[in-house]
């Protein structure tokens, strides 16, 4: 079945109301804080315009999102996508409907090297 990129990507509108109640918070909880911080910063224009010119279904700027999702929720491998694929705070995070596979955020990167807006490290052990 072939996805359209209108039903990959989704728009948030709002802030959800934060309330301080007595209850057991998910390790994602503190997405929502961090997507508002985001958003005040308006990191989302800013990834756009750094990677302007590199077409994506998913849009750059939202792997970017989902890059940076994978890491706060303590993430170690792109293979954990399929694990927070279901979890409604990450895609609002993202501004995604459904995640992407941990093969095509690979691709991206490699789409981002290969357009020279991701610098090459060279990673050296201790007493190289």
């Amino acid at each position: 079945m072939r996805l359209t990129i209108a039903t990959l990507r989704r728009v948030v509108k709002g802030d959800l109301t934060i309330q301080f109640v007595p209850q057991a918070l998910t390790s994602y909880g503190g997405l929502e804080l961090l997507g508002r911080y985001l958003r005040q910063i308006d990191l989302g224009a800013r990834l756009r315009q750094a990677f302007a010119g590199l077409r994506s279904d998913y849009g750059s700027s939202r792997i970017a999102l989902v890059l940076l999702a994978l890491f706060y929720v303590g993430a170690r491998r792109l293979e954990h996508l399929r694990y927070l694929g279901g979890d409604p705070m990450v895609t609002r995070f993202c501004g995604l409907a459904r995640l992407p596979t941990g093969r095509t955020v690979a691709s991206r990167v490699e789409d981002w090297r290969g357009a020279g807006r991701l610098p090459l490290y060279s990673v050296r052990t201790p007493g190289e």
